[in-house]
């Protein structure tokens, strides 16, 4: 499944054949920021963190060669 970046608010996962799960909320990561500044949140050390190396399977849809480029 692909969704676009621009005007995320979430995902149901409530109806799909794999993992179903709800609805996940999430935002942008400017969002996140945006919202961490207004509420006086610091970030310290944000990361992005991938799939290691080694991993070789599929997680809530997403398969591992994706995962190990593109962050979570």
């Amino acid at each position: 499944m692909k969704r676009n970046c621009r005007g995320m608010w979430g995902a149901e996962w409530a109806r799909v054949e794999f993992d179903p799960s709800g609805i996940s909320f999430n935002l942008t990561t400017s969002c996140w920021f945006r919202l961490f500044n207004q509420i006086e949140f610091v970030v310290q050390n944000f990361q992005e963190l991938y799939a290691p190396e080694e991993a070789r399977h599929v997680r809530a849809g997403f398969p591992s060669e994706w995962a190990k480029n593109l962050p979570g």
